[in-house]
């Protein structure tokens, strides 16, 4: 006599290979003719999807990563261009700099401002906005045989200091040519 167990697996199984799934098998827990049905499971489309969110999460952290390195060093870009701008407008770029400090310390302007459009300047005659502003104080001080001639240069750019230049020159009362 066949068991009612075994004819429902026996039809099952039947079932399976015509639906082309996967066999069935009799898990052995204690109670005889327990049907464990093992069908194909879903993990592995889970799986995939998980792995596709992860691998979208983690371009889109590193796309983020890189535009704000992108960003901040365009920042440094723009910061060491202000710096190079303003050093060479101190130095020698400005009618108020320190190269024509050193041929007349007396006869210097206090403020100029200068346009920079593609590394070259442009005096103009007034503040425009983003312009280098170029100030420049003397101060003498009374020496023994002559005059020392204390200038602080200071671009700025949008009402902050970008650059400093501190430099001096003696004037001899005796003339060129007689300083130290």
């Amino acid at each position: 006599m066949i068991n009612p167990d075994d004819e429902e697996l026996l039809y099952l199984q039947e079932q399976d290979q015509q639906r082309g799934q996967g066999m069935l098998r009799r898990r052995r827990t204690g109670m005889e003719g327990h049907v464990v049905k093992r069908g194909r499971s879903s993990w592995h489309g889970t799986a995939l999807i998980m792995e596709a969110v992860m691998l979208l999460l983690f371009v889109t952290i590193s796309l983020g990563v890189v535009v704000s390195l992108l960003a901040y060093s365009h920042s440094l870009g723009e910061t060491a261009n202000q710096g190079a701008y303003a050093a060479a407008l101190a130095s020698t770029g400005a009618r108020n700099g320190a190269e024509a400090f050193s041929a007349d310390p007396t006869g210097m302007e206090e403020t100029t401002y200068y346009q920079v459009e593609e590394a070259s300047f442009t005096e103009t005659s007034e503040y425009l906005s983003g312009a280098y502003v170029v100030n420049c104080q003397v101060e003498p001080e009374k020496r023994k045989g002559g005059v020392l001639y204390r200038a602080t240069i200071t671009v700025s750019r949008y009402n902050a200091p970008v650059y400093t230049l501190r430099t001096a020159k003696y004037v001899s009362e005796r003339g060129p040519g007689h300083g130290v």
